[in-house]
């Protein structure tokens, strides 16, 4: 089954005949028509909407899908676009092209806004977001098969850690059991901290040597189909952990229920109480100056997508979102304790 269809008519939905909507963005692109960039920095395609139909404009090398509702236009140069724009411009009559202005390189922008055909104007993103943000059947299916693969891969590593391995040997042990697994590649740099190296949340590897009784985080992702998934995990290597450690982990842990909890009944929930549910238990312990990021954030194609699991967003949550819940602990020169899952509603 396909769902292109319905995504782009939710889409269209929001335009006028006047209008056109011209997709930059590689994972707006790919879920508006499963086409996927090899190299994201690299212009290969765009998505081009009107009111009636939707263009892919895409590399002449590059692989595509053949699907009903879309017509592939070959060729994505700035001649060949602009090209592209103004034949479709003669089948459609639209008057206006809506831009992501966060995603065109500027000489595109600069191109579009040359043409006395058109007038440009930039794009309200979160039309887009309204929409991927929550996620349909096919999209969970692949987070899901992510999340699998992201604690197969946990399972398999926690037994191999061993004094005198590297934060890189670990992250590279790591992301190879991850593409075992059927992940092409990890959904983010992985982080592996060993000791106070866990107090720096995105600290990334280097060749410090694993030592008994010290503390590891590894927070990591796997992808499958493109889609995301994020885990952290927090131990204590050895037979004698700090105190301490062992109350901020049951301190972190308790946090993170307690914003769980709350996804029970998500009727009149918004993303702020998940936030304030897990930042209260912190606070209230006395660590809440320690607990210095969000409680977590939306994710899919992106990594890092709305909504922002943060304390002032007041974004109702609704069925299909999916986000991480992560609450920490950070005390300098000791250690930091994460712990993080992908959960959907």
């Amino acid at each position: 089954m396909s769902f292109l269809g319905p995504r782009l008519a939710k889409l269209q939905q929001k335009i006028t005949p006047s209008q056109a909507i011209l997709l930059s963005a590689p994972s707006d692109i790919q879920y508006f028509t499963d086409f996927q960039f090899l190299v994201p920095a690299e212009r290969e395609a765009y998505a081009l909407l009107t009111k009636k139909q939707a263009y892919l404009i895409h590399n002449q090398f590059s692989p595509v899908v053949n699907h009903q509702k879309i017509i592939n236009l070959p060729g994505c140069n700035l001649k060949k676009l602009l090209k592209h724009l103004d034949i479709v411009q003669q089948q459609h009559s639209f008057k206006t092209i809506l831009v992501d202005e966060s995603s065109l390189f500027v000489k595109e922008h600069q191109a579009l806004q040359q043409k006395s055909s058109w007038q440009v104007r930039g794009l309200a993103k979160q039309l887009i977001w309204e929409l991927r943000m929550s996620k349909d059947t096919s999209e969970l299916a692949k987070i899901k098969k992510a999340v699998k693969i992201s604690q197969q891969a946990w399972q398999q590593l926690e037994p191999q850690l061993t004094t005198g391995m590297t934060e890189l040997a670990v992250k590279e042990l790591l992301e190879t059991q991850l593409k075992k697994l059927g992940s092409p590649q990890p959904a983010f740099p992985t982080i592996v901290a060993f000791g106070q190296h866990t107090a720096l949340p995105h600290h990334q590897p280097t060749d410090q040597k694993l030592t008994s009784e010290t503390a590891i985080l590894i927070d990591f992702g796997a992808s499958y189909q493109g889609y995301c998934s994020d885990m952290t995990r927090t131990i204590w290597f050895g037979t004698k952990p700090d105190p301490e450690f062992i109350k901020v982990e049951k301190l972190v842990k308790q946090a993170y229920q307690a914003a769980k909890q709350k996804l029970k009944a998500i009727a009149a929930l918004k993303v702020k109480n998940l936030d304030q549910a897990a930042r209260q238990v912190i606070k209230k312990a006395g660590y809440g100056d320690f607990f210095i990021h969000t409680t977590g954030h939306g994710l899919g194609l992106d990594i890092h997508e709305p909504p922002s699991i943060n304390w002032k967003n007041q974004q109702p949550i609704k069925p299909g979102m999916v986000f991480t819940i992560e609450p920490g602990v950070y005390l300098a020169g000791k250690f930091g304790y994460r712990y993080e899952n992908t959960v959907w509603t």
